[in-house]
């Protein structure tokens, strides 16, 4: 931090308190930590009682935090009408911190299918409250076959991805079925930010519409400034 965010940091742990209905400032290392979520996380929503707290401190400090993340090359994201605050890396800036890596081509595809279903509820006016959309693992799956011309991933690997993509705000997971086999599957509005429009023109455009089953995870990796991947803290 510089002198003055050093400052503005300090100013907000020391400020007074007015009273109820005003959120508490936060303390030291409740600041700390919200600084460090979204380097983790990627979007956070008010109804994860785990990340609430955070959420407030982000929201109530908006202008500090603009320009913390603004500083390092990042953009944040808040929409209050959907309960999300975000962090998404700025356009055209090259990038060498640690917290970005590609990913691996079914990955990418996973991703893709989130969105592009995530799409198709915004043009049948069928997204849920809070801006989500509700599928299942083998909604995905099923789409997966269809747009990519590539076979399915194995069921444990589809998990995997989930898990991660859940730690990251883009999905929420219900609970496996046993039976059918399937899982419920919460599209969150996170997702509609992490890839960008030229990128999944291109994408639909060159590997999908090809077939190719080669590995281009070179290819079609997303680039860095396209998805935001956090490093566990």
């Amino acid at each position: 931090m510089t002198a003055l965010e050093l400052k503005e940091f300090q100013d907000i742990v020391d400020a007074d308190w007015r009273g109820k209905g005003i959120p508490k400032p936060p303390t030291d290392e409740e600041l700390r930590k919200a600084l460090q979520i979204l380097m983790v996380r990627q979007f956070i929503y008010s109804d994860d009682r785990s990340l609430s707290r955070y959420y407030d401190i982000i929201l109530a400090h908006r202008i500090f935090f603009e320009k913390y993340y603004g500083a390092m090359g990042y953009e944040l994201i808040i929409e209050p009408q959907d309960q999300m605050i975000g962090l998404k890396p700025e356009e055209g800036l090259q990038r060498s911190d640690s917290v970005y890596s590609r990913l691996k081509m079914d990955e990418t595809l996973i991703l893709l299918c989130l969105k592009l279903a995530y799409e198709e509820a915004i043009t049948e006016a069928s997204l849920q409250e809070g801006a989500r959309v509700e599928v299942s693992s083998e909604d995905l799956l099923s789409k997966f076959e269809t747009i990519t011309n590539h076979e399915r991933p194995e069921e444990a690997r589809l998990k995997d991805i989930l898990k991660d993509f859940r730690r990251r705000g883009f999905v929420k997971l219900g609970e496996y079925d046993p039976d059918e086999r399937v899982t419920p599957v919460t599209i969150m509005p996170g997702v509609d930010h992490v890839v960008s429009e030229e990128f999944l023109k291109r994408l639909i455009e060159t590997d999908l519409d090809s077939g190719s089953k080669k590995d281009t995870t070179e290819e079609i990796a997303l680039k860095e400034d396209e998805v935001y991947e956090g490093d566990d803290v």
